[in-house]
């Protein structure tokens, strides 16, 4: 059986300082994957967060991660809006690297994924 296939679409990364590299995003998902997937993430601000919870939330403020699925798709598609201020003030809260929260969110199934990292 082969490995799943992983699209990635990376947008806004280059706004944000001290952010994983695209590289690292890359490899976690990559190793998260059950199967094919083209995903969308998008690196957002606080208000620019507050504006999508609450149009499809309704609430009012900013959150760490929204992810809009396309269930009906093969493969798996999704746009994910992710809020850099907000993951770091989690990173920080926790005395975590910065790497942890983002690596956390996208692989749960290796709570050690901070210390994950690809190979060159």
């Amino acid at each position: 059986m082969s490995s799943p296939k992983l699209q990635l679409n990376i947008q806004n990364h280059q706004a944000w300082e001290n952010l994983p590299s695209r590289k690292d995003f890359q490899y976690w998902i990559s190793h998260a994957l059950f199967e094919d997937a083209d995903l969308t993430f998008k690196f957002v601000d606080t208000a620019e967060s507050a504006q999508l919870n609450h149009y499809f939330r309704g609430k009012k403020n900013a959150t760490n991660v929204l992810t809009f699925p396309y269930p009906e798709t093969r493969p798996i598609t999704a746009d994910i809006a992710i809020c850099v201020p907000v993951m770091i003030k989690e990173a920080h809260a926790q005395k975590k690297r910065i790497e942890r929260p983002f690596c956390a969110f996208i692989n749960t199934r290796d709570p050690s994924c901070a210390t994950i990292r690809p190979r060159n």
